[in-house]
This record gives structure tokens, C-alpha cells and sequence, in this order.
């Protein structure tokens, strides 16, 4: 009788060890085999060294071209982006990364008489370069504004300050 219970106790171990332990790894592998082919988006978040283009700086775009070089800050979660200038003013753009196009829309009051009211500012950027060596190059235009022409700018990513600094 205690053999048959023994055989009867040993056998429950085995089904509760193949449910609890079995079934958990057979998900772990089927999920990595199933995100196999999945690429990351590139990182972009940090400091970044943006040049605006000096020939095409106008009055259309107010802080964003009025220096012409500047720090701006990406935050990224995902594909999901922030860019904050903090200068002449404070201004954030928000956007979405697909592959290495960042682009975005925001509401900017562009100076009166030169845009239609409420013209939409967009932005294109392309992420270009290995991630050490990273660049973004885009530009930024009014939607139905004729009389803005398109600014071009460049970014390239600032070197990580070391901690004390």
C-alpha cells in the first residue's frame, strides 16, 4: 500500500512539475520565437546639437529658427517622442517614430500676416548613421503657408557627460 501510494505521489510531482514549469517555458519560447524578426526602433533620446539652417531662418517660425544653434532634449518611449527647445522659449513638439522617420505635428501661432490662422507646423526628420554616430535631418513647414518657406535643420547627439560634471 505504501509503495502504491508513493507511485501515486511521485506521479502527481511529475504532472504538477510539467504544468508548472513545462507549460511556462513552452510559452517563453513560443513568445521569443514569435518576436524574432521584430526590430527595435532607433534610440533618439538625449541631448542633441541642433544647427538651423542660417539661409533660411524667416520671422515664420519664431523661436525655433531665431537662434540658429541651440540643445534641444528628445524624450522617447517606443516610437512615441518629445523634443523640448529651451531656447529663445521654451517650446515642445511631439511626433511619432516609424522606422528611422520621426515626424509630428503641433499647433504654433505662426506671427500675424504672414500664415492663415491655425496653420498646422509639421516636421519631418530622418534618423541617419550608426547609433554611436547618430545624426537627425529634417525640417519644418506650415501647412497652406506659401509665403514660409520650408527651414532645414541638422542634429548631431552631444557627448554624454560623465557624472560630477
Amino acid at each position: 500500500m505504501a509503495e502504491k501510494r508513493a507511485a501515486v505521489i511521485q506521479k502527481n510531482f511529475v504532472l504538477a512539475y510539467i504544468l508548472l514549469v513545462g507549460l511556462p517555458l513552452l510559452g517563453v519560447f513560443t513568445i521569443l520565437d514569435a518576436g524574432r524578426g521584430l526590430v527595435p526602433p532607433p534610440a533618439v533620446s538625449g541631448e542633441w546639437d541642433l544647427t538651423v539652417d542660417a539661409g533660411a531662418a524667416n520671422t515664420c517660425f519664431g523661436p525655433l529658427t531665431a537662434v540658429t544653434r541651440q540643445i534641444l532634449t528628445i524624450s522617447q518611449s517606443g516610437t512615441a517622442v518629445s523634443i523640448n527647445f529651451d531656447r529663445p522659449q521654451r517650446f515642445t513638439l511631439a511626433g511619432t517614430l516609424e522606422g528611422n522617420r520621426l515626424t509630428g505635428v503641433a499647433s504654433f501661432k505662426a506671427p500675424a500676416g504672414t500664415c492663415p490662422e491655425g496653420a498646422a507646423m509639421r516636421w519631418t526628420v530622418a534618423v541617419v548613421g550608426e547609433p554611436r554616430q547618430r545624426a537627425i535631418e529634417g525640417q519644418f513647414f506650415l501647412d497652406g503657408c506659401q509665403s514660409c518657406a520650408p527651414v532645414a535643420f541638422r542634429a548631431s547627439r552631444r557627448p554624454l557627460r560623465k557624472r560630477g560634471q
